[in-house]
This record gives structure tokens, sequence and C-alpha cells, in this order.
């Protein structure tokens, strides 16, 4: 048995994308992360990776009502990779199934949002749920 846990903090790229399918919602965002370092003659560069993320059921809704490009997230997930067709040659694309993110940037402003000790977490532990449903195949 594997562990399957991505966790990462950056700043969404752009507004989420919210949709909805007949059994459930969705949204979807982009989350650049940076690091920045020395290279060897000690000038500073930054390099940012950009990590595609979906996040599923009620916690899509909180996405959509509350999350806006720029803002600052730490999210935990599970990587899941997809295959596609595209121009006769397949493809892949890698995403992380977010079922846990904290607002960095402040807290909201609402009153139906958790307040756990003045976290902005929302997900596993939270009245919201998790974005992933968990499998009753486990073995424990």
């Amino acid at each position: 048995m594997g562990v399957n846990k991505w966790i990462g903090i950056g700043h969404l790229g752009k507004n989420p994308e919210y949709r909805t399918t007949q059994n459930s919602e969705f949204a979807s965002f982009s989350l650049a992360i940076s690091e920045t370092y020395k290279d060897k003659s000690g000038e500073k560069q930054t390099s940012t990776e950009w990590v595609n993320c979906v996040v599923w059921g009620k916690l899509a809704s909180i996405v959509e009502k509350y999350l806006k490009k720029g803002s600052k997230l730490y999210v935990e997930g599970k990587l899941k990779t997809d295959s596609y067709e595209k121009d006769g040659q397949k493809r892949y694309a890698t995403k992380v199934n977010v079922f846990n993110f904290e607002m960095l940037d402040r807290k909201p402003e609402s009153n139906d949002m958790p307040d756990k000790s003045n976290s902005n977490q929302i997900g596993n532990n939270s009245k919201y749920g998790t974005a992933i449903e968990e499998s009753d195949d486990l073995p424990f």
C-alpha cells in the first residue's frame, strides 16, 4: 500500500472555474507555487511551478464564493493523472484532487464560514465535509 498525498502553498493564477454535473459540483483552478533561490553567481532567481487543482462537492461552492485570482492557499490533495488522445497521440495531464485547503490571505467576512481558532481551514475537519469521499474498501 502506498501514500498519495500532495501538499502545496501558492497563489491562484486565475479565478476558479465552477461547474455542475448531474450528480455533483466542482471547481478547478491553477495554483502558482514559486521558489526563490540564489544561483551560482549569487543572483536571486525565482522558479514557478503551475499545478492544476480540482475541488469536488460542497467545497467547490466555497471555492467559487471566496477565492479569486491571487488568493493565497495551503492545499492538500491526491495526485491524479488522466490520459487522453489529441492529434492521434496519447497525452497525460496530472492534477491534484483537493480534499482540504486553508485560505491564507485573510479571514472570510461571512459568518457562515467555520471558525476554527481563527483558522480559515476548510476540508476534512469542517462542517463542509471533504472534497473526495473516502472509499469503503480501505483495509483498516
